[in-house]
């Protein structure tokens, strides 16, 4: 806790400060008693003095013979002057002077003595006249019906009570000024031996410390909570030390990872290159001849169709034109399959460009399910195209949305069959439409929903991994390695696109992709940078 009022002053100022605040406040409060006494004696003294010279009047007065016809005349007697007055005539002085006021009120009051008789009353009033004390006494006295019959006052200046309540205070003044400075004398001689020694010494150390000089111990023999204080400081940066070491050796630890870790890195980077380069090597020398196997197959087939139309009865070549069914269907999965890897290698190694161009997304749709229809019409899949009104032009790589599309529909083909899990006939819907996208910025969905046998929950997210395969012998019965999604989801990706799927157990499947109107520059800008880091990378000598 900070105390605004005392700013930023040093330790040794604060306490200072605050105790001569405190021992002030208990030396003043102390002082009042012995001060109030001191006044109350010098007050009770002149109060003897003026009964003394009260009694001395009286009696002179019995003696002096003729007794003086003016009893309202001022009389003397040593210092004092003293008045003897009637009811009236000090009714009369009350007006002028607040003192004979006090003393009217006080001759007009009735008081009885504790035994009943009715006697004289008292008045003793004091205050001050320039530097004099001036001490006022009146003897009321009174009838025998308690009501007062005469007023006899005293008055008198009295130099000595003055001084004596000079030296009074003088004396309580001096007395407390020299208990304050002992007092804070001593405090700052305590305060600076078991305090701001101590303090100061931790204070010094702590600034080696700071500058680097952890080796440092601080060293105080005080006996007190500040030993245990800087003991605990010293365990602490022993720990600290400890600590340090411990740090030290997991760096090193963790030095010698890194290097083992970065040959690692290098090993794989050196196996990623040599699988793409493989794939693509590999993928580019098996289409050569396969695209060959395919072109004479299919031309073998067609003879060998030709020949069962004229010759229906020969069973060799209904034979033949069954395996070369078989073999064209073959070199077709295969082909297919070895355009999956090489898209795939291209995709890895960064070497995937896009080209922009104005596509009609419902066009694009149609002549895609064109190119499936054999498929479909093979397995006995209903294949239908759903094109809402105002689908906009889209702006896009044209090759690479077929393909995303053709995949979608092909996989949909093959896991749905003939007869769909609701028991009616295979069919597999795309639907094309406009929809409003993130921020209102509008985008067009294609969707392609079959009513197959669904995906479980489980098995959503891992169907778009590379080289997955579903529980119950789906992908193991049609074919396939577990590419054509994934494909999917990277080239979506590249597109800026979104893919999404939904679907349940015996309810089919409807997977959609969310294409924007525009591509974003800056995205495909650091795409493409992006690309050829990666085929700098790819490119470096092992």
């Amino acid at each position: 806790m900070r105390l605004p009022v005392l700013g930023e002053l040093s330790l040794a100022t604060k306490l200072v400060g605050l105790f001569g605040l405190a021992v002030t406040a208990v030396a003043s409060l102390a002082l009042i008693l012995p001060f109030a006494r001191m006044q109350t004696l010098v007050d009770t003294g002149q109060l003897e003095t003026a009964r003394a010279l009260h009694d001395a009047w009286t009696a002179q007065r019995e003696r002096e013979t003729p007794i003086p016809t003016d009893p309202a005349a001022v009389q003397r007697l040593g210092d004092a002057v003293i008045l003897d007055l009637s009811t009236d005539a000090l009714r009369d002085r009350s007006r002028e002077d607040w003192r004979f006021a006090e003393i009217l009120r006080e001759a007009e009051s009735q008081h009885e003595l504790d035994d009943g008789e009715i006697g004289p009353r008292e008045v003793f009033l004091n205050d001050w006249e320039d530097w004099e004390k001036r001490y006022t006494y009146a003897r009321i006295n009174r009838g025998a019906d308690g009501n007062a019959t005469g007023v006899v006052v005293l008055e008198r200046t009295s130099e000595q009570a003055a001084a004596e309540a000079a030296i009074n205070s003088l004396f309580l003044l001096s007395a407390g000024v020299l208990v304050l400075a002992v007092a804070l004398t001593t405090f700052m001689v305590i305060i600076r031996w078991l305090v701001l020694k101590p303090v100061k010494t931790l204070r010094l150390w702590a600034e080696s410390v700071g500058d680097g000089n952890t080796d440092e111990r601080c060293e105080l023999t005080t006996g007190d909570e500040f030993q245990q204080l800087a003991a605990t400081f010293n365990q602490t940066l022993d720990q600290l030390e400890e600590r340090e070491k411990t740090l030290q050796s997991i760096n090193i630890a963790m030095d010698v990872r890194l290097n083992e870790l970065s040959e690692v890195n290098e090993a794989l980077d050196k196996a990623a290159r040599l699988k793409s380069e493989f794939l693509a090597g590999v993928s580019h020398e098996l289409r050569t001849p396969l695209n060959s196997i395919i072109g004479f197959a299919e031309l073998l087939l067609d003879i060998a169709t030709q020949e069962a139309k004229t010759d229906e009865t020969n069973n060799a070549v209904v034979r033949r034109k069954r395996y070369l069914e078989n073999i064209v269907e073959g070199s077709r999965g295969l082909l297919e399959l070895i355009e999956g890897l090489l898209e795939m290698a291209r995709i890895e190694a960064g070497k995937t460009e896009i080209n922009r161009e104005l596509l009609n997304p419902v066009d694009a749709c149609r002549g895609m399910l064109g190119l499936a229809e054999p498929l479909a019409n093979r397995n006995g899949v209903a294949l239908e195209l759903e094109a809402r009104p105002e689908v906009p032009l889209l702006e896009t790589d044209p090759r690479k949305f077929q393909q995303i599309v053709f995949n979608l529909v092909t996989n949909a083909i093959k896991f749905t069959g003939s007869e769909g899990s609701d028991g009616k006939p295979g069919r597999v819907l795309v639907r094309v439409e406009r929809v409003p996208g993130e921020g209102g910025t509008p985008s067009v969905r294609v969707c392609v929903i079959d009513n197959g046998p669904g995906i479980d929950a489980a098995d959503q997210q891992a169907i778009f991994d590379r080289f997955s395969q579903l529980e119950g012998g789906h992908e193991r019965r049609h074919g396939g390695v577990g590419l054509g999604l994934a494909i999917c989801r990277d080239l979506s990706n590249l597109l800026q696109a979104e893919l999404r799927l939904v679907s349940e157990p015996g309810q089919g499947a409807m997977f959609s992709v969310l294409f924007p109107l525009r591509l974003d520059l800056a995205l495909i800008e650091e795409a493409r940078l992006e690309a050829r880091f990666r085929g700098s990378l790819n490119r470096q000598p092992a």
